[in-house]
C-alpha cells in the first residue's frame, strides 16, 4: 500500500504538468515491436543467466526450473513487494530441489548482487573512456567516489561474504554469467536508446551507457510499484539536458512498466505449477525458514 501510494504520488506530480496532446504524439512514434523485442530478449538472457547459476549449483533440469522460476518471480516482482519480493519467491521455488532454503535465498542474492556490478561496470567504464565528453571534472569526482563506493561494497559483499556460503565451481562459471549478464543489460540499455531516437533526441551513446545503469538500479529500488515516478524522474535529470522532455519521459516509463507486464505474463502460466510443486513438497521449508 505504501508503495502505491508513493508511486501514485511521483506520478501525480509529474503528470499534471502533462501536455496530454502532446504525450499521444509520443506515444504513436514509439516502435513497439523493436521495444517488445529489446525488453523481451534481455529478460531471456537474464532467465537464461539464472539457469547458469543453478547449473552450477547442481540442479539436474536447471534449464526448465531456471526459466520457470524466473518468469515467475518476474511476476511476483510486478504484482507484489518489488524485487524483494520476486527474489524471495525465487528461491522458495527452487528450495525443494536444493534442500536447503538458505542456500536458495542465497542464489538469488548473489544474482541480483552480480547484476548490479554489471551495471556499475558500464557505467564507470562509460565515464573512464568518454569523461572529456560527457561531464565536468568536479562532477567526474563526485560521480567515481559514489559508484567505486557502491562497487566496492558489492565486490566486498559478494567475495567475502556470498562466496563463502555459495562458492562457484569454476571460473567458467563466472565469465558465463557474466558475459549473458552483460548482453541483457545491453539490450536494457537499448530499449531506452530506441526510444530517444524514435522521439528524435540526440543523446550520445556514450551518455546512454553513462546514466542508464543509474536509470535502472534507481528503478529497481523497492519503494514504488515496478519503479514508477522513480523511473521518470530519472530520466529527466539525467536527460533534460539533451532536450528530453516530461512527455517523453512519461512515455518511457508507460512503455516500460506495460512491456515489463506483457513480457511477465509467461509467469502467469508457469505459477501456479510453481506454487502448486512448493506446498506439496516444499513445506519444509517454511518451518525451517521459521
Amino acid at each position: 500500500m505504501l508503495k502505491l501510494f508513493a508511486s501514485g504520488a511521483l506520478l501525480a506530480l509529474l503528470y499534471s504538468q502533462l501536455n496530454f496532446t502532446e504525450l499521444g504524439d509520443r506515444i504513436h512514434q514509439l516502435p513497439l515491436g523493436l521495444l517488445l523485442l529489446a525488453y523481451f530478449s534481455s529478460q531471456l538472457f537474464s532467465a537464461f543467466k539464472w539457469s547458469l547459476i543453478l547449473k552450477d549449483a547442481g540442479l539436474t533440469h536447471y534449464l526448465g526450473r531456471g526459466f520457470s522460476s524466473y518468469f515467475s518471480g518476474m511476476l511476483v516482482n510486478l504484482l507484489g513487494p518489488g524485487t524483494v519480493g520476486g527474489d524471495a519467491s525465487r528461491a522458495i521455488l527452487i528450495s525443494q530441489e536444493l534442500r536447503s532454503p538458505s542456500r536458495a535465498a542465497l542464489l538469488t542474492v548473489f544474482d541480483r548482487i552480480h547484476g548490479l556490478i554489471i551495471l556499475v561496470l558500464f557505467s564507470l567504464l562509460s565515464l573512464l573512456l568518454f569523461e572529456h565528453k560527457i561531464v565536468s571534472g568536479k562532477e567526474t569526482l563526485l560521480f567515481f567516489s559514489a559508484m567505486g563506493l557502491l562497487l566496492g561494497l558489492a565486490i566486498y559483499f559478494l567475495g567475502n561474504y556470498l562466496n563463502r556460503l555459495y562458492p562457484l565451481n569454476s571460473l567458467k562459471t563466472l565469465l558465463s554469467i557474466s558475459a549473458v549478464s552483460i548482453l541483457s543489460h545491453a539490450l536494457q540499455i537499448t530499449f531506452y536508446l530506441i526510444i530517444f531516437q524514435a522521439h528524435q533526441l540526440e543523446v550520445p551513446l556514450e551518455t546512454i551507457f553513462l546514466f542508464i545503469p543509474i536509470v535502472n538500479i534507481l528503478s529497481a529500488l523497492p519503494f514504488t510499484f515496478g519503479g514508477l515516478g522513480i523511473r521518470e524522474s530519472s530520466l529527466l535529470l539525467f536527460f533534460s539536458t539533451y532536450g528530453l522532455e516530461l512527455e517523453s519521459a512519461a512515455v518511457a516509463g508507460a512503455a516500460w512498466i506495460a512491456i515489463s507486464f506483457l513480457s511477465a505474463s509467461l509467469g502467469a502460466f508457469f505459477l501456479p505449477r510453481e506454487v502448486s510443486l512448493a506446498n506439496t513438497k516444499n513445506r519444509w521449508f517454511f518451518s525451517e525458514a521459521s
